[in-house]
């Protein structure tokens, strides 16, 4: 018997799971042995990183003891890649909620259009559940930080790297992250708001779902304000995916001894990769934010040390801009004065 129901979420959840369950292939299963070593390592890795990242970072002691606070907080999983995928399908529901119109009152058990987007984001997910090594997410309602156990073993595997040097070098890149939001307690809404003016007035517009099915969502992005977001967003990220790379090298050999081998093999792997999630959101190219990123933080660490990052992470205003993140030496002119 079909009953009135209204969703009050644009995503549901089960539907999400299941369309990316069916979709995902489980990667390499290893022995028991194995999986115990590589789950241990993970965690290990996740324990040390902190102090590893928080000592490159180097800030006053009274900064970095509320950052510490805050980052010893966070939840760490180690994951198989429906476990990211169901936690990511329940941070996307929880933030669709906040900021996006809740669908019509339908005679059917779940709203058809929620149906829809639900098993394409199921789809989406399912690709990048296949790629993901590790992910920090700010944006849920609990911060954490999940590392893809399979995914991390087929990559070690495939570039032929020391495993335990691979997996402290990919959980640098994340707990990285886990540093960067807690330096910046302003940036998670930052972006929530910015996500939110680019979200909300899309899915208003009926090109959303023809512009899902094309494959960009930037068709559906018209207007000064969408666009003025996703420019931050960009900015944003390239920043922080830049940052992360030059904090989990700078670790370097006496952390781990085969960073440099792990960086070249890597970097291959970056650029003949496609990026499902870049290719969805027509962002400019996910290596593109890592290159341009990563220059832009070496600048200023050039000139004036990680100490001369600090100012990026106490305002919003601090951030670069198009031009400077070119240029950082633009940017240091800019905070100097």
């Amino acid at each position: 018997m079909w009953v009135l129901r209204v969703t009050e979420q644009p995503f549901h959840v089960p539907t999400v799971v299941r369309t990316g369950r069916e979709l995902v292939a489980p990667g390499p299963i290893p022995d028991a042995d194995t999986a115990r070593t590589l789950v241990q390592d993970l965690r290990e890795a996740a324990d040390t990183s902190v102090d590893l990242v928080l000592r490159t970072v180097n800030l006053p002691r009274e900064w970095e003891d509320a950052v510490r606070n805050t980052v010893t907080g966070d939840t760490v999983l180690v994951v198989d890649r429906v476990g990211w995928l169901t936690a990511n399908a329940q941070t996307f529901a929880e933030l669709g909620a906040s900021f996006m119109t809740p669908p019509k009152p339908s005679i059917f058990r779940i709203n058809p259009v929620v149906r829809v987007g639900s098993a394409q984001l199921g789809t989406v997910l399912a690709v990048l559940a296949g790629r993901v090594l590790g992910q920090f997410d700010p944006l849920g309602s609990h911060r954490r930080l999940m590392l893809v156990a399979p995914n991390v073993l087929e990559t070690e595997r495939r570039l032929e790297v020391n495993p335990r040097d691979f997996r402290l070098w990919v959980t640098l890149h994340e707990t990285t992250h886990r540093v960067q939001f807690a330096m910046a307690p302003w940036l998670r809404d930052y972006m929530i708001e910015r996500v939110s003016i680019l979200v909300q007035k899309s899915t208003q517009d009926e090109n959303w779902i023809e512009a899902l099915k094309g494959g960009s969502l930037l068709d559906a992005i018209t207007t000064p304000d969408k666009r003025q977001a996703v420019n931050e967003i960009t900015a944003v990220m390239s920043v922080l995916e830049g940052h992360a790379d030059v904090v989990m090298d700078s670790c370097g050999p006496s952390v781990i001894p085969t960073v440099a081998r792990i960086r070249r093999a890597f970097d291959r792997r970056r650029a003949t990769s496609v990026n499902g999630l870049g290719r969805l959101l027509g962002f400019q190219n996910k290596m593109d934010q890592y290159t341009t990123g990563a220059a832009f933080i070496r600048g200023v660490v050039k000139h004036r040390g990680h100490a001369g990052l600090h100012p990026l992470w106490q305002a919003p205003e601090n951030l670069p801009t198009k031009a400077e993140l070119g240029n950082p030496e633009l940017w240091l002119e800019r905070i100097r004065a």
